[in-house]
């Protein structure tokens, strides 16, 4: 395996590497761009034509789903806020890798299969919680 270092900040860590950019890691080829001004004007214009064609109220009506589904779903909530606190305290661990896929250097979810044990969590990427909640058959590996 070749190793490649970045010409801004050095780092020879191939995970930080997009394909095909091998002279500078993602980080500094991101911070590169946002200072470039034909860069800024182009995302500036985008999302210009973005709101003109969504709205800038498309957020209200999102937020209103949310405060409904929480107000229609008190178990779930009560079990989201156990598995919060006690990240928190320290007694619950999120892992570093999902429980089904086995993927690392991701966010790792907790899935609640039983509101009724709060505790007894899948830990899944989030395209892993994406098809255990679209209802699809998936096995778990363990």
């Amino acid at each position: 395996m070749k190793l490649y270092k970045c010409c801004f900040c050095g780092t020879t860590d191939p995970s930080k590497f997009e394909k095909g950019y091998k002279g500078k890691c993602a980080s500094c080829r991101s911070k590169e761009r946002r200072r470039n001004p034909e860069y800024r004007e182009k995302q500036a214009a985008y999302y210009r034509q973005w709101y003109a064609e969504n709205g800038l109220e498309r957020s209200s009506g999102y937020q209103d789903a949310i405060i409904l589904w929480q107000a229609a779903h008190p178990k779930a909530m009560k079990a989201r806020w156990k598995v919060l606190n006690a990240l928190r305290k320290g007694s619950l661990v999120r892992p570093l890798k999902c429980g089904m896929c086995g993927k690392t250097h991701c966010r790792i979810n907790a899935h609640h299969p039983d509101y009724d044990f709060p505790y007894d969590v899948m830990w899944l990427c989030s395209s892993c919680h994406k098809k255990i909640h679209s209802h699809k058959n998936y096995e778990i590996k363990v």
